[in-house]
């Protein structure tokens, strides 16, 4: 498949993802951080371009910053869930919030 990207001088690929490790593992339940981290790397390799489509929820906010310094040198879009609205960002205690905000 990555043969025929490579033929599309304009495509680039959307990689969901916001999390490292076990963050990753727990949203994206059944994959393994090691076997993305790997796709990742092949992609790279293929010289394709693409960019990270990150998700901001209540989910996955505690794991962003680890991965936004993983990925420091690659592109990445934000998106803020605010559907359902127990997904949102803002619905989580001030503990919560506190850390985030220390975090960024």
């Amino acid at each position: 498949m990555l043969d025929k990207v490579k033929q599309m001088p304009t495509a680039m690929i959307s990689v969901s993802a916001e999390c490292t490790d076990k963050f990753y593992e727990f949203n994206r339940y059944g994959n393994r951080w090691t076997d993305f981290v790997d796709k990742i790397e092949l992609l790279k390799k293929s010289g394709i371009k693409f960019r990270f489509s990150t998700a901001i929820s209540n989910l996955t906010v505690f794991g962003l910053t680890s991965f936004i310094k993983y990925f420091i040198d690659q592109r990445i879009g934000l998106v803020f869930v605010n559907q359902p609205s127990m997904m949102a960002p803002y619905v989580l205690d001030a503990d919560s919030k506190q850390q985030i905000m220390h975090d960024f």
